[in-house]
């Protein structure tokens, strides 16, 4: 790696060890080694302000890694602006060069520092009602956890952490964003992390809450929770490489995993985009999502799109809780989610994965009956996974199955309103747009005019809807296109193929012969190069 540092000239502090009382950082500020903000002490962090961490090889004293630690009772007002947001990242990168680092190294992009670390008095589940987050220092810098579940820790506002991820210890790796028993009193609101060598965002215990959240391009998971986080998340987003990452979601309960205090969050409005792009390639992408170690909590208003392997496992053991047996009492629940593009098929059959070894029987149709009965659909959400860099837009369009599909409705004052599914507004310039480095890197596009991919078809009417015997599909082109015209059922397998034919602009009408379908939901499917629309059918 050959990776030149940023002028030191251009830092106007360099910060090492444990403030010694409140201050404000502004400009540029190099983190020497670990940077703790401990119990009583606020860290100010002004809009526009870029903090960089020095490598390992170049921190002055015997610290494994920079990164910034904010210790139980210590609190960060970090508030950038989506047109000046706060920046953490490394030494190596030049925020005014949008091409100094080499991207497609892992070497020249990832794992350059450490990341951002905070500490709460929140509830944990784990062994102890405190814990030490693993390869830090041990010490009161490093606890967390406690007794006081509405504990604030301050607030992070457009904030993106990029490149970091560094090696404390060999295999050994910190997340971008690491919570550790934050209460709920801390906020925390359009956060990314871009480039981490480990996870984006993990929970550990504690009830903070995070909207807007963020993650693209990590070495390992997009987010993970553990040790009984009990707080809300909604608006969350995971971009996956296509050589690098694992799972969007590795959700873990507790320790051990039949803690009384599980993990029990609700997350709502996601959007969780793997490394699979129409074909198997080097990213690990293990499942979508994972659901182990007892974890329960709601899943809801999901788009879950383009992992090499499964879309979900959801653990069975013989412990008297686990995820699956969260799943069958209600504590654990799927809501209202669209699945589409696994490497490992396309049917439901083909990409939930039982349990290996400790499975029942009658694992796999449990959870066919839940996603069915919970309203999950494995069709295409209209958002093209094939696509990559700014061809990839995380914005459906109008008309999208993520657009028409019904929404499941948060409970809490928490939660914002939104009747679509996925992390984005169908049809409007997405929440990323301008303050983050997915735009500035070009990962993705929050363009809402690249999500016209599926607007030739205007003006759509199905009638009647619920049918018995025929439906009527009335549609308008804005063009002469080809297109081929599926139904298929919740399962995304293919009931009637009605074939391909020339449709012209304008208004145009097809009447279709459902008699012979069995009484459901279904999908009618509208395809071609310029086209992906889909229409629920209702049959009677």
């Amino acid at each position: 790696m050959c990776l030149l540092a940023v002028s030191a000239a251009w830092a106007q502090k360099t910060v090492q060890g444990a403030l010694a009382e409140d201050e404000t950082w502004s400009g540029t500020v190099m983190l020497d080694g670990y940077v703790y903000v401990p119990n009583g002490v606020t860290l100010t962090i002004e809009e526009g302000t870029v903090i960089q961490g020095l490598a390992a090889d170049n921190i002055s004293n015997a610290d494994a890694i920079s990164a910034l630690i904010v210790s139980r009772g210590g609190v960060i007002e970090a508030e950038g602006t989506a047109d000046e947001p706060i920046i953490f990242t490394s030494e190596f990168d030049d925020v005014t060069d949008d091409d100094d680092l080499n991207l497609d190294d892992e070497t020249e992009s990832r794992g350059l520092w450490g990341g951002v670390i905070i500490m709460g008095k929140a509830p944990i589940g784990a062994a102890s009602t405190e814990a030490t987050i693993e390869g830090l220092p041990e010490g009161d810098g490093t606890i967390y956890g406690g007794e006081v579940a509405d504990d604030y820790s301050g607030t992070l506002k457009y904030v993106s952490i990029r490149h970091g991820g560094s090696e404390f210890a060999p295999d050994e790796e910190i997340n971008g964003l690491t919570l550790g028993g934050v209460g709920s009193k801390t906020v925390i609101e359009h956060v990314e992390v871009v480039y981490n060598l480990d996870d984006g965002i993990e929970f550990f215990g504690g009830t903070v809450s995070v909207k807007w959240g963020l993650v693209a391009y990590c070495g390992d998971d997009g987010f993970d929770w553990d040790l009984g986080w009990r707080g809300n998340g909604q608006f969350w987003c995971v971009i996956g490489d296509t050589e690098e990452g694992d799972h969007g979601g590795e959700l873990d309960g507790a320790k051990p995993d039949d803690n009384a205090l599980y993990a029990n969050p609700s997350v709502y409005n996601f959007t969780f985009i793997g490394g699979y792009d129409g074909s198997v390639n080097n990213a690990k992408n293990e499942h979508a999502i994972l659901l182990r170690d007892g974890s329960a909590g709601t899943l809801a208003n999901g788009v879950i799109a383009g992992y090499n392997n499964y879309a979900l496992q959801i653990e069975e053991t013989d412990q008297s809780k686990s995820s699956f047996g969260y799943m069958k009492d209600g504590d654990l629940k799927l809501l209202n989610n669209i699945w589409h593009d696994f490497g490992a098929g396309d049917s439901w059959d083909d990409v939930i994965l039982p349990t290996p070894e400790t499975s029942s029987s009658s694992h796999l149709d449990d959870v066919k009956s839940h996603l069915s009965d919970n309203n999950n659909e494995l069709a295409q959400s209209g958002i093209d996974v094939t696509k990559r860099g700014k061809g990839l837009s995380v914005v459906p369009g109008i008309g999208s199955l993520a657009d028409t599909k019904g929404s499941a409705t948060p409970s809490g004052s928490w939660f914002s309103t939104a009747d679509y599914i996925g992390a984005f507004e169908p049809g409007t310039v997405g929440w990323g747009e301008e303050w983050t480095a997915v735009e500035v890197y070009g990962l993705a596009s929050f363009d809402a005019a690249l999500s016209t991919r599926y607007t030739n078809v205007v003006n759509t009417n199905l009638y009647p809807n619920p049918a018995n015997d025929f439906a009527r599909l009335a549609f308008g082109l804005e063009s002469n296109e080809q297109i081929n015209i599926q139904i298929t059922n919740l399962t995304g397998k293919v009931v009637m193929d009605l074939g391909s034919a020339n449709y012209t602009s304008g208004n145009n009408i097809i009447e279709i012969n459902v008699e012979a379908l069995n009484s459901g939901v279904y999908f009618i499917n509208l395809v071609s190069d310029k086209t992906r629309f889909t229409q629920r059918l209702i049959k009677e």
